[in-house]
């Protein structure tokens, strides 16, 4: 597999690497599973086998550490892993990273009309609260991102999902408006 070719995930867990510096795998681990996006699992069984993956690449190596009586192995990115890295960021950019993203909820939209009214209803109220409800928490980061003087980065990707969590409830809204009429 060529560097260029890393999964998304293999790329975070890389990223987080290189921006946390050197961190556990529990940590890798627990900055998926805190984040507001379900695109990755954060679970164990997603996390470590491409944390083995990277390391088996040189991508990452890890070194014993002790915290207290706690012994854990510590995560760094090797200059091979900032390379692979760099490249999955492109430029060039992959065409995919530009394409409009897969969005389970939009897709629903499409054969929402196989409900029937009430439950279309019920859906788009529903789906209508959840989303607002998110777009709440997506703002609370963006203000943490931005108080806590993250680098501007990190406040654009937060920034990003707001746009885009503020977007899927604009069309939302907007659905219902017209079914309304």
């Amino acid at each position: 597999m060529a560097d260029r070719d890393l999964s998304d995930l293999e790329a975070v867990v890389l990223g987080l690497c290189w921006a946390e510096g050197p961190c556990t795998a529990y940590a890798v681990r627990r900055t998926v599973q805190e984040s507001l996006s379900a695109q990755w699992s954060g679970s164990a069984g997603a996390v470590y086998p491409v944390v083995r993956r990277l390391e088996a690449r040189s991508l990452i190596r890890s070194r014993d550490q002790t915290t207290g009586k706690r012994r854990s192995q510590a995560l760094e990115i090797t200059a091979k892993g900032v390379r692979a890295l760099t490249a999955w960021i492109g430029p060039p950019v992959a065409r995919e990273a530009l394409a409009i993203p897969a969005d389970s909820l939009r897709v629903r939209l499409r054969f929402l009309e196989l409900l029937e009214p009430e439950a279309r209803d019920a859906f788009l109220a529903e789906s209508i609260a959840e989303v607002r409800a998110l777009v709440e928490k997506v703002q609370a980061d963006v203000r943490r991102a931005v108080a806590a003087k993250e680098s501007p980065f990190a406040v654009a990707m937060a920034r990003g999902a707001l746009h885009a969590t503020r977007a899927r409830l604009r069309t939302l809204t907007e659905l219902q408006a017209e079914l309304a009429e």
